[in-house]
Parts: C-alpha cells; sequence; structure tokens
C-alpha cells in the first residue's frame, strides 16, 4: 500500500522510540489503580465517547516570539499547504498567520462543529505572553456553546493562574465535563513538578465551582504511570509526537 511520508516518518519514530526507550509499564495488576468514588452512579454512560482536539495557538504574528517564528518556518513555498485558511500569502517566500480577531475565531469554532468535535483543549497561558488571545476570543464567542473547551495546565504557569479563575473557567456550562459532573484538566509537564498541594488547588476551585472531582490527565510522552498511583492521576497521554528522524 502507498504510505505517505509522513505516515512514514511516524512509523520509524514508534520503531525507534520502542526499540531505544522502553517504556514504564503501566499496573498489571487493576486492582492497584486508585479507586474513584466521586462519580454518581447512573450519570453518566461509557459508551458516550466525546472527541477533542489540543489546540496550537501561537498563530499571532508579530504578538509573541512564537507567533514569528511559526511564520518565519512556513515561510518557504513548500510549506504553504500546511498555512491554516486566514494565513495570507505574502510572496513565493513569506506569509502571514494571525487569527487575532472574533470573526477568525468564530470561523474556527464554524469549521469545528461542522467536523464533528466536542471540545478544544487550550494550553492556559498568562494574559500579557500574547498566547492567550485565542482562548478570550472563544469565551467571547456568541458561538461558543457550539464547542465545549477545557484546559491544558503547564507546570510552568501554574503559579500564575489564580484559584479564582479555576473556578470561573469550572463553572461555565460549556467547560468539558466527563464521566457525569468532572472537569476534564490535562498537565503538560514542564520545569515545575507536579505535587498533590496542586492537584488539590484544582480539585478545590472544582469543588467551589460546585464540579465533582477533577479528571486528571497527564500528557508525557516517557511514561507517567507512576503518577497514576503515587498522585491519583486519572489517565496519562501524550501532547504530540515529536523527535522524528533526522530532528525533522
Amino acid at each position: 500500500p502507498n504510505v505517505s511520508l509522513e505516515e512514514e516518518l511516524i512509523n520509524n519514530n514508534r520503531k525507534d522510540e520502542i526499540d531505544n526507550n522502553p517504556k514504564e509499564e503501566p499496573p498489571k495488576d487493576l486492582n492497584n489503580w486508585p479507586k474513584v468514588e466521586s462519580c454518581k452512579k447512573g450519570s453518566y454512560s461509557l459508551t458516550s465517547t466525546k472527541v477533542g482536539a489540543v489546540r496550537w495557538d501561537a498563530w499571532v504574528g508579530s504578538h509573541n516570539d512564537v507567533g514569528r517564528a511559526v511564520e518565519k518556518t512556513l515561510s518557504p513555498s513548500q510549506f504553504h499547504f500546511r498555512v491554516p485558511f486566514y494565513g495570507e500569502e505574502i510572496s513565493s517566500d513569506s506569509i502571514k498567520v494571525e487569527c487575532v480577531t472574533q470573526d477568525c475565531m468564530d470561523q474556527e469554532i464554524a469549521y469545528a462543529k461542522y467536523a464533528g468535535l466536542d471540545y478544544w483543549a487550550f494550553i492556559w497561558y498568562p494574559e500579557d505572553s500574547g498566547l492567550q488571545q485565542s482562548l478570550n476570543l472563544y469565551l467571547k464567542s456568541k458561538f461558543k456553546d457550539d464547542i465545549k473547551f477545557t484546559l491544558i495546565m503547564q507546570t510552568d504557569n501554574w503559579s500564575y493562574i489564580p484559584a479564582e479563575k479555576l473556578k470561573t473557567y469550572f463553572s461555565l456550562e460549556n467547560y468539558q465535563t466527563v464521566l457525569g459532573d468532572r472537569p476534564l484538566f490535562y498537565i503538560f509537564p514542564g520545569g515545575e513538578t507536579i505535587t498533590k498541594t496542586k492537584l488539590d488547588e484544582v480539585r478545590s476551585a472544582a469543588n467551589a465551582a460546585g464540579r465533582g472531582e477533577p479528571y486528571f490527565v497527564y500528557l508525557n510522552q516517557s511514561g507517567g504511570y507512576h503518577l497514576v498511583r503515587e498522585l491519583g492521576i486519572d489517565a496519562v497521554s501524550m501532547y504530540a509526537l515529536t523527535s522524528f528522524n533526522d530532528g525533522q
């Protein structure tokens, strides 16, 4: 069968990852997994699968260094096919990519609804970062109920978000919940260590918002199963595939 270059890179990367980086195995005895008692019996359906998408919100151009880097790396003509619908081709080796208006966000919501997505996962950034615009525009949109949202919290940014802000997010009707009324909350590892104190802060905010126990998902490429046992993390996943062959 025909295999695209991208598929070949992904397959090769997975093989190398398995060969060179053996993963931490999950507990073989299912009785060792933490028991979650906060779900109300009969309040959810195990057959109701929610499909979400991690957002890449550095399409901000000159508003942030990452935005400028994105424009630079996509400027060579062979990468123009990757430019989002709101991008502008300035020349054969130059593009402009900014989605910083309400109209742009509203169109993104329309596309997401058409595609059948249930929710977006926004990485939370401090207000002065230049990368928080998309979440703010989404929350201001009159179409925000067409797709729900959840947060990805980088450990480096955790200390910058006030507990009251978390409570406000969790209180919104369009915040994605799972297994009943549990707010879905992703954790992205960074320079700071995940601690029970930090998780308890999120639990307290959810409780103050009248929600159930947060459903914590740890985004890590090299295991993390020990956090399930030690801190009560509910699931382990990945943010994205990285480190393709030859650094591509």
